[in-house]
């Protein structure tokens, strides 16, 4: 038998395959949390948030998600020979666990898992639960309450359910027309429903026994992700339930709302509903005296939102509703309340204290001016490491055009009142010989001397777009990739030029801006796609928007606490740091803080590098707000900021633009093929215009792929009349036979070389 793990791995297994979780009380099967189907989570600091507030000797739920996984619980281990034999398939492997009794079997959804939605049969020997929607399964490792401990059986991948499988399914299970609701109860045989939400002007729409509300009743608006708010009726019960977890409907038994409605109709001087509903009144609070209604709670319909963003009664949002922008507590009409889209946009609760406050007066984009921040104040201490960590900062600012990129850099850099020369310098090295010049060491200018005077030991390197490093450092042999990867690790390299040795004791940050976006991410997973690029990537941090810019005239804040004035003499930058008394060391992590850091298990490819940055932000934040000890809250917000960065990089990702680079390498080629490349020169401009090329892959991503297969010989282009060479008309391209195999196309390709020889061409 397995042993039963903690809470901890249970998820970290379940979330490594995309699976959200939820905690369910230890060696039972029971959901820990209220409205548990709208707090499930793939997110790690959820987990630990979790851990922290129930342990982690507890059980792990496997929620099935629309957009996600469903899993076949079968309480008949026959059942699997069973359904073969009546449908004559083979029953394909999937993930799957053993439970106490049977099994469960991990499925992919598709149109037709969705269709069936959630069905059961405890008919012998149809014994199954279809877990689809907003359903659990209790995940391997948990403990049931007999002692077994959940185990898997065949550890391989989730696989899409066979459509056949969904027809047996729904075949033999009923439907389940009961989902959870808060307090549902049995209603008189007079009850009218329709009068009851005729009363209240509560409009809406039916799905199956459920009323699904075209606004919730309780925040007087249609929540943006929970969207299911409604009432239950199924001719002998009366329920309700808002799966929106910031609402306090969500809490909320049907006696409770209904009462809630009369006392909201007794204050604007409506009358109450005064129609049979309960066939026992002391199963439910009826009257507006039966319940605790402040005038405030009446006033914000019951709409409770935290000081903290993201917490409610103490209890974690779920992501999405985590993310969007809070929603006001009174609408300014009582139409229907439309949220905003949730976007990639940074939360304001991954700031944290003094540079929070500096991003704000800065009046652009959060989203990048944080981040930016912080790769500023990295090049202002003056300490290489604090609490053993590098203090230095690689930042991307990813934004399209017009997004304000260059404005968030300046004004970074004056906030911080960072001095050209001395703190940062705008360059763009084109190889790590230029990198050396910029920061190593010089001759003394003393001639016959061989003193050298010492190089900078911090700078920040900026850069208005990053783009023509990138590039360079993408280019076949260049160092410059890894000599910057090397230079966040590690302060020091020697560069031999023309017979001088150039030393470079220099910590490096680095700040530039990325000009690609949400709906346009093939320049950002070129720039970081290379081979040697690739590197680079999980060491940097990014910041974001996807919002237009409007500039407005600023002055810098001349009472922001961060602020100092550097009196330089005659303008030179003094040799002892102005900033040193300014800058606090940070000493230590708390015990709690280092504990949070540790338990923190980031999903992604690199988490060893997250987990880096994540202590860079956290003391260089703790710094800046003065603080020499990183608390827990410091930590925590820390972990949020790069949460938000894992968010980031699902979007901007480096594998994204190798897959569709491949893709669009295999439909450039095939196409030409067609239109008959093999035989005769075809404009490729034409063919990617008629087949929409660049609306599917990016104009630029399609210019590079042909430029790409021209210098890899696959393609040619074609030579101009007077038999110049081959490669100064690019419009018009061949298929190189040589990877074709045509014997047209060699014969045409003979001729054209043959042209290009004559006329010089190498």
């Amino acid at each position: 038998m397995s042993e039963a793990l903690h809470f901890n791995k249970i998820a970290a297994a379940m979330l490594r395959r995309g699976i959200p979780v939820i905690p369910v009380k230890a060696k039972d099967k029971v959901p820990i949390p209220v409205a548990w189907q709208t707090k499930a989570s793939i997110r790690p600091n959820d987990i630990l948030q979790w851990i922290a507030q129930y342990g982690n000797d507890i059980n792990c739920g496997a929620v099935a998600t629309l957009d996600g996984q469903w899993m076949l619980d079968a309480d008949n281990p026959g059942l699997w020979d069973l359904i073969e034999s009546e449908t004559g398939q083979k029953m394909p492997r999937t993930f799957t666990t053993a439970s106490r009794k049977g099994q469960h079997k991990y499925w992919k959804q598709t149109p037709a898992s969705r269709a069936m939605d959630n069905r059961k049969s405890h008919t012998p020997p149809y014994e199954f639960d279809a877990q689809v929607d907003r359903k659990q399964v209790i995940a391997p490792g948990s403990t049931h309450p007999s002692g077994f401990v959940y185990q898997i059986v065949d550890d391989c991948d989730i696989v899409e359910a066979p459509d056949w499988l969904c027809e047996w399914v729904a075949g033999h299970g009923q439907k389940d027309k009961a989902p959870t609701t808060k307090g549902r109860v049995s209603v008189h045989e007079d009850f009218d429903f329709e009068d009851v939400m005729s009363h209240f002007n509560i409009s809406g729409h039916w799905d199956d026994s459920w009323f699904i509300t075209d606004e919730c009743p309780i925040a007087g608006y249609r929540h943006e992700q929970s969207t299911r708010t409604g009432f239950y009726y199924d001719g002998d019960t009366f329920g309700f339930h808002c799966f929106a977890g910031s609402c306090r409907g969500s809490e909320m038994s049907v006696g409770q709302v209904i009462a809630h409605l009369n006392a909201k109709n007794i204050k604007e001087g409506e009358a109450p509903y005064k129609g049979v509903i309960w066939s026992n009144d002391d199963d439910i609070l009826v009257g507006v005296d039966d319940l605790d209604l402040t005038e405030d709670m009446v006033e914000t319909s019951f709409e409770n939102r935290a000081t903290n963003p993201g917490v409610v009664d103490g209890n974690l949002l779920p992501v999405e509703e985590r993310l969007a922008p809070a929603a006001p507590s009174e609408p300014e009409t009582p139409a229907i309340i439309i949220m905003p889209k949730v976007t990639l946009e940074m939360p304001d609760d991954c700031m944290y204290g003094e540079l929070g406050t500096l991003a704000k007066e800065c009046k652009t984009p959060l989203g990048m001016t944080y981040p930016s921040l912080i790769t500023c104040y990295s090049a202002k201490v003056k300490a290489d490491f604090m609490c053993g960590v590098r203090t230095n900062i690689f930042c991307g600012l990813i934004a399209p055009p017009e997004s304000g990129k260059n404005v968030t850099i300046d004004r970074s850099i004056e906030i911080l009142e960072l001095a050209r020369g001395y703190d940062y310098r705008k360059a763009a090295p084109a190889g790590d010989t230029q990198l050396a010049i910029i920061l190593g060491d010089e001759a003394s200018g003393k001639r016959g001397s061989k003193e050298r005077k010492p190089g900078p030991t911090r700078m920040l390197l900026v850069n208005n777009e990053m783009t023509d490093v990138l590039k360079k450092t993408g280019v076949e042999n260049s160092t410059l990739a890894s000599k910057l990867c090397d230079l966040w690790d590690d302060p020091y390299f020697e560069k031999i030029i023309a017979k001088e040795k150039i030393t470079v004791n220099c910590r490096l940050s680095w700040l530039g801006g990325i000009p690609a976006g949400e709906d346009d991410t093939a320049r950002f997973s070129q720039l970081f796609g290379s081979e040697t690029n690739f590197g680079l990537y999980p060491r940097f941090i990014f910041g974001y928007t996807n919002k237009g810019f409007n500039y407005r005239p600023w002055i810098r804040p001349t009472n922001s606490s961060q602020t100092i004035s550097l009196d330089y003499t005659d303008g030179v930058v003094p040799n002892l740091d102005p900033l040193t008394n300014t800058i606090v060391h940070v000493e230590s992590i708390s015990p709690e803080a280092d504990q949070l850091h540790q338990d923190w298990n980031p999903i992604c490819e690199h988490p060893g590098r997250i987990k880096y940055n994540a202590l860079k932000v956290a003391i260089l934040t703790a710094s800046a707000n003065r603080e020499s000890v990183v608390t827990v809250d410091c930590m925590a917000t820390a972990i949020r900021f790069m949460e938000w960065q894992l968010r980031l990089r699902k979007v901007f990702e480096t594998g994204h633009s190798l897959n569709q680079g491949a893709e669009c390498r295999d439909v450039i080629l095939k196409t030409l093929k067609a239109k008959g490349a093999e035989r005769e020169f075809v404009s490729w401009r034409r063919v990617s215009h008629d087949h929409k090329w660049g609306e599917k892959y990016n104009d630029w991503l399609v210019k590079t792929t042909i430029e790409n297969l021209v210098e890899a010989g696959e393609l040619r282009y074609q030579p101009t009349k007077d038999g110049d060479s081959v490669g100064e008309n690019k419009k018009r391209v061949i298929l190189n036979p040589a990877f074709t195999g045509s014997e047209e196309g060699r014969k045409v390709l003979k001729t054209v070389v043959t042209k290009g020889k004559k006329s010089g061409e190498e």
